[in-house]
Protein backbone atom coordinates (compact mmCIF):
# COMPACT_ATOMS: atom_id res chain seq x y z
CA UNK A 1 0.00 0.00 0.00
CA UNK A 2 2.21 2.71 -1.14
CA UNK A 3 2.30 5.40 -4.08
CA UNK A 4 6.49 4.88 -4.82
CA UNK A 5 7.54 6.56 -1.27
CA UNK A 6 9.96 4.98 0.97
CA UNK A 7 8.62 6.44 4.08
CA UNK A 8 5.04 6.17 5.62
CA UNK A 9 4.29 8.38 8.75
CA UNK A 10 1.79 6.27 10.44
CA UNK A 11 -1.13 8.57 13.05
CA UNK A 12 -3.08 6.68 15.25
CA UNK A 13 -6.70 8.50 15.19
CA UNK A 14 -8.32 6.66 18.22
CA UNK A 15 -12.21 7.36 18.92
CA UNK A 16 -11.78 7.26 22.66
CA UNK A 17 -9.44 10.19 22.71
CA UNK A 18 -12.59 12.22 21.24
CA UNK A 19 -11.34 14.71 18.52
CA UNK A 20 -9.06 17.60 20.09
CA UNK A 21 -5.98 15.54 19.36
CA UNK A 22 -6.50 14.92 16.06
CA UNK A 23 -7.38 18.72 15.41
CA UNK A 24 -4.25 19.40 17.72
CA UNK A 25 -2.47 17.40 15.74
CA UNK A 26 -3.41 18.36 11.92
CA UNK A 27 -2.44 21.96 12.80
CA UNK A 28 0.92 21.26 13.83
CA UNK A 29 1.44 18.42 10.93
CA UNK A 30 -0.04 21.33 8.54
CA UNK A 31 2.46 24.21 10.22
CA UNK A 32 5.87 22.40 10.25
CA UNK A 33 7.34 21.04 7.27
CA UNK A 34 8.18 17.67 7.76
CA UNK A 35 11.14 18.00 4.83
CA UNK A 36 11.15 14.10 3.96
CA UNK A 37 8.90 12.98 0.92
CA UNK A 38 6.43 10.18 2.29
CA UNK A 39 2.98 8.58 2.52
CA UNK A 40 0.88 9.82 5.00
CA UNK A 41 -1.63 7.29 6.81
CA UNK A 42 -4.24 7.68 8.84
CA UNK A 43 -5.32 4.51 11.42
CA UNK A 44 -8.84 5.13 12.62
CA UNK A 45 -9.02 3.16 15.56
CA UNK A 46 -12.61 2.40 17.00
CA UNK A 47 -15.13 3.59 14.62
CA UNK A 48 -17.34 2.15 12.77
CA UNK A 49 -18.32 3.04 9.36
CA UNK A 50 -21.01 5.33 8.50
CA UNK A 51 -20.98 6.52 12.33
CA UNK A 52 -20.98 10.77 12.44
CA UNK A 53 -17.65 10.79 15.25
CA UNK A 54 -15.81 9.31 11.80
CA UNK A 55 -17.20 11.84 9.34
CA UNK A 56 -16.05 14.32 12.09
CA UNK A 57 -12.42 12.59 12.32
CA UNK A 58 -12.05 12.40 8.66
CA UNK A 59 -12.94 15.44 8.38
CA UNK A 60 -10.25 17.38 11.03
CA UNK A 61 -7.29 15.60 9.09
CA UNK A 62 -8.86 16.23 5.45
CA UNK A 63 -6.72 18.57 4.60
CA UNK A 64 -3.53 16.39 5.07
CA UNK A 65 -4.02 13.81 2.49
CA UNK A 66 -4.71 10.75 4.06
CA UNK A 67 -4.84 7.51 3.28
CA UNK A 68 -6.73 5.48 5.48
CA UNK A 69 -6.22 1.96 7.74
CA UNK A 70 -9.34 0.78 9.83
CA UNK A 71 -8.81 -1.14 13.28
CA UNK A 72 -11.10 -2.27 16.20
CA UNK A 73 -10.42 -0.96 19.33
CA UNK A 74 -8.92 -4.06 20.63
CA UNK A 75 -5.76 -3.06 22.28
CA UNK A 76 -3.66 -0.14 22.56
CA UNK A 77 -1.34 1.93 20.06
CA UNK A 78 1.02 -0.34 19.47
CA UNK A 79 -1.45 -2.95 18.55
CA UNK A 80 -2.15 -0.52 15.91
CA UNK A 81 1.62 -0.36 15.12
CA UNK A 82 1.97 -3.54 14.67
CA UNK A 83 -1.16 -4.21 12.33
CA UNK A 84 0.21 -1.17 10.28
CA UNK A 85 3.23 -2.45 9.90
CA UNK A 86 2.23 -5.50 8.39
CA UNK A 87 -0.17 -4.30 6.13
CA UNK A 88 2.07 -1.56 4.49
CA UNK A 89 4.82 -2.09 2.22
CA UNK A 90 6.82 0.64 2.81
CA UNK A 91 10.78 0.36 3.47
CA UNK A 92 10.65 3.10 6.81
CA UNK A 93 7.84 3.88 9.06
CA UNK A 94 7.37 6.91 11.43
CA UNK A 95 4.60 6.22 14.03
CA UNK A 96 2.98 8.86 15.64
CA UNK A 97 0.50 8.60 18.56
CA UNK A 98 -2.83 10.68 18.97
CA UNK A 99 -0.99 12.88 21.23
CA UNK A 100 1.95 13.51 19.14
CA UNK A 101 2.88 16.81 17.49
CA UNK A 102 5.73 17.78 15.50
CA UNK A 103 7.04 20.93 17.05
CA UNK A 104 9.65 22.07 14.34
CA UNK A 105 10.32 21.96 10.42
CA UNK A 106 12.16 19.32 9.03
CA UNK A 107 10.94 16.70 12.12
CA UNK A 108 10.75 13.93 9.71
CA UNK A 109 13.81 14.43 7.56
CA UNK A 110 15.79 14.67 10.75
CA UNK A 111 14.47 11.60 11.93
CA UNK A 112 15.42 9.58 8.81
CA UNK A 113 18.85 11.39 8.18
CA UNK A 114 19.28 9.92 11.75
CA UNK A 115 17.80 6.55 11.03
CA UNK A 116 19.54 5.74 7.93
CA UNK A 117 23.08 5.85 9.73
CA UNK A 118 24.91 2.68 9.85
CA UNK A 119 24.29 0.95 12.56
CA UNK A 120 21.51 2.79 13.75
CA UNK A 121 18.18 0.11 14.59
CA UNK A 122 15.82 2.93 15.74
CA UNK A 123 15.49 6.47 16.43
CA UNK A 124 12.76 8.86 18.48
CA UNK A 125 11.71 11.72 19.49
CA UNK A 126 11.82 11.35 23.25
CA UNK A 127 14.08 8.88 25.44
CA UNK A 128 13.65 7.78 29.23
CA UNK A 129 16.54 6.11 31.27
CA UNK A 130 12.73 5.31 33.31
CA UNK A 131 11.99 2.36 35.14
CA UNK A 132 8.21 1.32 36.01
CA UNK A 133 9.59 -0.72 38.87
CA UNK A 134 11.48 1.22 40.33
CA UNK A 135 9.15 4.47 39.63
CA UNK A 136 6.69 2.46 41.00
CA UNK A 137 8.66 1.73 44.27
CA UNK A 138 9.04 4.80 45.16
CA UNK A 139 5.42 5.94 44.27
CA UNK A 140 3.98 3.44 45.96
CA UNK A 141 5.98 3.77 49.52
CA UNK A 142 4.22 7.77 48.85
CA UNK A 143 0.69 6.14 48.69
CA UNK A 144 1.49 3.71 51.70
CA UNK A 145 3.19 5.81 54.08
CA UNK A 146 0.36 8.34 53.51
CA UNK A 147 -3.34 6.27 53.54
CA UNK A 148 -1.29 3.14 55.59
CA UNK A 149 0.41 5.05 57.92
CA UNK A 150 -1.41 7.77 58.09
CA UNK A 151 1.33 9.87 58.28
CA UNK A 152 1.18 13.96 59.35
CA UNK A 153 0.90 15.98 56.58
CA UNK A 154 4.09 17.30 55.25
CA UNK A 155 4.48 20.38 53.17
CA UNK A 156 7.55 19.24 51.20
CA UNK A 157 6.30 15.86 50.52
CA UNK A 158 2.61 17.49 49.45
CA UNK A 159 4.30 19.84 47.28
CA UNK A 160 6.42 16.69 45.00
CA UNK A 161 3.89 14.45 44.88
CA UNK A 162 1.07 16.47 44.56
CA UNK A 163 -0.23 14.99 40.73
CA UNK A 164 -0.73 11.45 42.50
CA UNK A 165 -1.76 12.00 45.88
CA UNK A 166 -4.72 14.35 44.43
CA UNK A 167 -5.78 10.92 42.22
CA UNK A 168 -4.70 8.15 45.01
CA UNK A 169 -5.60 9.84 48.28
CA UNK A 170 -6.41 13.39 47.90
CA UNK A 171 -7.80 13.88 51.67
CA UNK A 172 -4.53 14.22 52.76
CA UNK A 173 -3.23 16.81 51.08
CA UNK A 174 -6.56 18.79 52.37
CA UNK A 175 -5.80 18.16 55.56
CA UNK A 176 -6.22 21.09 57.85
CA UNK A 177 -5.41 19.08 61.45
CA UNK A 178 -2.20 20.42 62.57
CA UNK A 179 0.21 17.20 63.78
CA UNK A 180 1.08 16.99 67.23
CA UNK A 181 4.01 18.59 69.67
CA UNK A 182 5.29 14.70 69.66
CA UNK A 183 4.85 14.18 65.53
CA UNK A 184 6.51 16.72 64.84
CA UNK A 185 9.24 16.41 67.30
CA UNK A 186 9.10 12.95 65.78
CA UNK A 187 9.72 13.69 62.32
CA UNK A 188 12.32 16.37 63.04
CA UNK A 189 14.28 13.74 64.33
CA UNK A 190 14.32 11.84 61.45
CA UNK A 191 14.36 14.71 59.61
CA UNK A 192 11.74 13.93 57.51
CA UNK A 193 12.24 10.41 55.66
CA UNK A 194 10.09 8.53 57.72
CA UNK A 195 13.13 6.02 57.75
CA UNK A 196 11.68 4.18 60.97
CA UNK A 197 8.46 2.39 58.08
CA UNK A 198 11.98 1.02 55.61
CA UNK A 199 11.73 -2.35 57.35
CA UNK A 200 8.37 -2.42 57.20
CA UNK A 201 7.48 -0.93 53.71
CA UNK A 202 10.00 -3.61 52.61
CA UNK A 203 7.89 -6.18 53.32
CA UNK A 204 4.96 -4.36 51.90
CA UNK A 205 6.51 -4.22 48.70
CA UNK A 206 7.79 -7.85 48.77
CA UNK A 207 3.83 -8.92 49.60
CA UNK A 208 2.21 -6.46 46.60
CA UNK A 209 4.87 -7.47 43.95
CA UNK A 210 4.49 -11.71 44.03
CA UNK A 211 2.37 -13.04 41.29
CA UNK A 212 -1.04 -12.62 41.65
CA UNK A 213 -0.24 -9.86 43.96
CA UNK A 214 -1.91 -6.17 42.82
CA UNK A 215 1.77 -5.02 41.15
CA UNK A 216 2.94 -8.71 40.55
CA UNK A 217 4.18 -6.62 37.11
CA UNK A 218 6.73 -4.71 38.85
CA UNK A 219 9.43 -7.57 37.92
CA UNK A 220 8.68 -7.56 34.31
CA UNK A 221 10.65 -4.33 34.42
CA UNK A 222 14.40 -3.86 34.90
CA UNK A 223 15.50 -1.71 37.45
CA UNK A 224 16.85 2.20 36.56
CA UNK A 225 18.32 2.73 34.72
CA UNK A 226 16.49 1.24 31.98
CA UNK A 227 17.17 3.33 28.41
CA UNK A 228 14.17 3.07 26.15
CA UNK A 229 12.95 5.35 23.43
CA UNK A 230 9.79 6.04 23.91
CA UNK A 231 6.51 5.20 21.49
CA UNK A 232 4.55 8.44 21.25
CA UNK A 233 7.23 9.24 18.33
CA UNK A 234 9.34 6.62 16.86
CA UNK A 235 10.79 5.67 13.11
CA UNK A 236 12.32 2.71 12.50
CA UNK A 237 12.62 -0.01 9.13
CA UNK A 238 8.88 -1.83 8.32
CA UNK A 239 10.87 -5.15 8.18
CA UNK A 240 13.47 -4.78 11.10
CA UNK A 241 10.32 -4.19 12.87
CA UNK A 242 8.04 -7.16 11.88
CA UNK A 243 10.80 -9.77 11.42
CA UNK A 244 10.96 -9.16 15.34
CA UNK A 245 7.89 -11.13 15.54
CA UNK A 246 5.91 -9.24 18.60
CA UNK A 247 3.26 -11.45 19.57
CA UNK A 248 -0.25 -9.72 19.61
CA UNK A 249 -0.79 -6.99 22.07
CA UNK A 250 -3.73 -5.89 23.69
CA UNK A 251 -3.21 -5.02 27.33
CA UNK A 252 -1.75 -1.66 28.30
CA UNK A 253 0.66 -3.13 30.21
CA UNK A 254 2.02 -5.19 27.64
CA UNK A 255 2.42 -2.75 25.62
CA UNK A 256 4.43 -0.94 28.27
CA UNK A 257 6.69 -4.17 28.34
CA UNK A 258 7.20 -3.30 24.40
CA UNK A 259 8.03 -0.19 25.37
CA UNK A 260 10.24 -0.48 28.51
CA UNK A 261 10.18 -4.39 29.48
CA UNK A 262 13.29 -6.49 29.72
CA UNK A 263 12.46 -7.49 26.44
CA UNK A 264 11.30 -4.18 25.05
CA UNK A 265 11.87 -3.05 21.16
CA UNK A 266 14.92 -0.63 22.38
CA UNK A 267 16.24 -3.46 24.47
CA UNK A 268 16.01 -5.99 21.05
CA UNK A 269 17.57 -3.80 18.99
CA UNK A 270 20.62 -2.58 21.41
CA UNK A 271 21.33 -6.08 22.13
CA UNK A 272 21.79 -7.02 18.43
CA UNK A 273 24.15 -4.60 18.63
CA UNK A 274 22.01 -1.94 16.90
CA UNK A 275 22.06 2.10 18.57
CA UNK A 276 18.81 4.31 19.70
CA UNK A 277 18.99 7.76 19.06
CA UNK A 278 16.93 10.04 20.06
CA UNK A 279 16.85 12.97 18.00
CA UNK A 280 17.23 16.37 18.79
CA UNK A 281 14.89 19.36 17.00
CA UNK A 282 18.12 20.59 16.31
CA UNK A 283 18.75 17.78 14.28
CA UNK A 284 21.81 16.08 16.20
CA UNK A 285 20.85 12.22 17.02
CA UNK A 286 21.97 11.59 20.22
CA UNK A 287 22.80 7.61 21.50
CA UNK A 288 21.94 6.70 24.82
CA UNK A 289 24.79 7.78 27.13
CA UNK A 290 24.31 11.03 25.63
CA UNK A 291 20.52 11.17 25.98
CA UNK A 292 20.81 13.59 29.53
CA UNK A 293 22.11 15.90 27.82
CA UNK A 294 19.66 16.42 24.74
CA UNK A 295 17.23 19.00 26.17
CA UNK A 296 14.70 16.87 25.05
CA UNK A 297 12.08 14.74 27.38
CA UNK A 298 12.35 16.36 31.11
CA UNK A 299 15.60 18.27 30.80
CA UNK A 300 15.23 21.91 31.66
CA UNK A 301 12.53 23.76 29.24
CA UNK A 302 12.33 20.68 26.80
CA UNK A 303 13.49 23.12 24.45
CA UNK A 304 14.91 20.46 21.63
CA UNK A 305 12.34 18.44 21.63
CA UNK A 306 11.55 17.85 17.66
CA UNK A 307 7.76 15.84 18.44
CA UNK A 308 5.79 16.44 21.62
CA UNK A 309 2.89 14.72 22.85
CA UNK A 310 0.79 15.09 26.42
CA UNK A 311 3.51 13.79 28.70
CA UNK A 312 6.21 16.17 27.18
CA UNK A 313 3.28 19.07 27.81
CA UNK A 314 2.31 17.47 31.45
CA UNK A 315 5.44 17.85 32.17
CA UNK A 316 5.38 21.62 31.53
CA UNK A 317 2.74 22.04 33.68
CA UNK A 318 4.08 20.50 36.28
CA UNK A 319 4.96 22.79 40.10
CA UNK A 320 8.97 22.83 40.03
CA UNK A 321 9.01 19.97 43.04
CA UNK A 322 7.10 17.81 41.23
CA UNK A 323 8.95 18.61 37.71
CA UNK A 324 12.07 17.70 40.04
CA UNK A 325 10.81 14.43 40.86
CA UNK A 326 9.97 13.65 37.18
CA UNK A 327 13.08 14.59 36.51
CA UNK A 328 14.44 12.21 39.49
CA UNK A 329 12.34 8.97 38.32
CA UNK A 330 13.46 9.94 34.76
CA UNK A 331 17.15 10.47 34.56
CA UNK A 332 18.33 10.25 38.43
CA UNK A 333 21.84 10.76 39.27
CA UNK A 334 22.15 11.28 35.38
CA UNK A 335 21.70 14.68 35.62
CA UNK A 336 22.88 17.38 37.99
CA UNK A 337 22.14 16.28 41.30
CA UNK A 338 21.67 19.93 42.44
CA UNK A 339 17.88 19.55 40.13
CA UNK A 340 16.68 16.52 42.44
CA UNK A 341 18.53 17.16 45.75
CA UNK A 342 15.51 18.22 47.63
CA UNK A 343 12.97 15.56 46.51
CA UNK A 344 12.03 13.74 49.40
CA UNK A 345 12.82 10.05 48.03
CA UNK A 346 12.13 8.16 51.30
CA UNK A 347 15.54 5.79 50.79
CA UNK A 348 15.03 5.14 47.42
CA UNK A 349 17.97 5.76 45.08
CA UNK A 350 18.00 6.43 41.02
CA UNK A 351 22.06 5.94 40.88
CA UNK A 352 24.17 5.38 37.96
CA UNK A 353 24.99 1.99 36.46
CA UNK A 354 28.67 0.58 37.47
CA UNK A 355 29.28 0.94 33.30
CA UNK A 356 28.10 2.88 30.42
CA UNK A 357 24.43 2.07 29.47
Amino acid sequence: MSTGQRTAVVYLARKAEGLEPLKRFAEAYGRYAAGAPHDFVVVYKGFANGEPELAEAKSALAALNARDLYIDDEGIDITAYLDAAERLDHDEICFLNTFSEPDGDDWLLKLLTQLRRDGVGIVGATGSYESLNSSMDLLSKVVWLCAGKKIPRDDVLARHYRWLLESQFPSWLTDARPPSMLQRLMHSMRGGDYRQHDRDYARHWEAVTKPNAPIDWAPLFPQFPNPHIRSNCFAIDRQRLVALQFPKIITKMEGCRFESGHDSLTARLRQSGLAALVVGKNGVGYDVNDWPASGTFRLGDQANVLVTDNQVRNFKNYSPEERATHVLMTWGDYVDRAETAAVPALGKTFGRAAAPL
